[in-house]
């Protein structure tokens, strides 16, 4: 870390309770700081919620801008999926992006788009409501890897 001129690192949480780890990201932390290196660090929870932090590294890590990141609003979501759509090429009309926005967590967003993509190339068309429904958060239905094989050996996937 001598040379580091940023660090980012996620999952704080996980020094709880790992009185060695936090004795030396302690020490590493401090160092960066001391040069004047910038620290990104991201956790589930505040780090006062961290129970088995220790108070020094807590009141290290509640020292800069503690910031909450709430999830993306619906419309936000909508906005990524229609960017995408366009971006992709894809072809999906807007209550298809809307159902996905509503139903699926933003770091879903990109996969459903390219599965039911590969789902309609595979299957030659189809009821898109029905491949998005089985698609879609709570529904076991994926590309097999027969279909996904079939779609690359006719040219549908590159």
């Amino acid at each position: 870390f001598v040379e580091t001129d940023l660090l980012a690192l996620d999952d704080v949480e996980f020094f709880a309770g790992k009185e060695r780890s936090q004795e030396e990201w302690f020490h590493v932390l401090n160092g960066l700081l001391a040069r004047g290196a910038r620290v990104v660090l991201s956790a589930d929870r505040h780090p006062s919620a961290i129970s088995g932090l220790e108070a020094r590294l807590e009141s290290r890590l509640t020292a800069g801008l503690v910031v909450a990141i709430d999830p993306p609003a619906l419309e936000t979501r909508l906005g990524i999926l229609k960017n995408k759509n366009r971006a992709e090429c894809f072809e999906f009309p807007d209550p298809v992006l809307r159902q996905i926005a509503e139903r699926c967590p933003v770091e879903d967003l990109d996969r459903i788009l390219h599965q039911l993509n590969a789902l309609l190339e595979t299957q030659g068309g189809g009821a898109m409501v029905d491949l998005l429904n089985d698609l879609l958060p709570g529904a076991s239905a994926r590309l097999s890897l027969d279909a996904a094989k079939a779609g690359i050996d006719n040219g549908r996937f590159p």
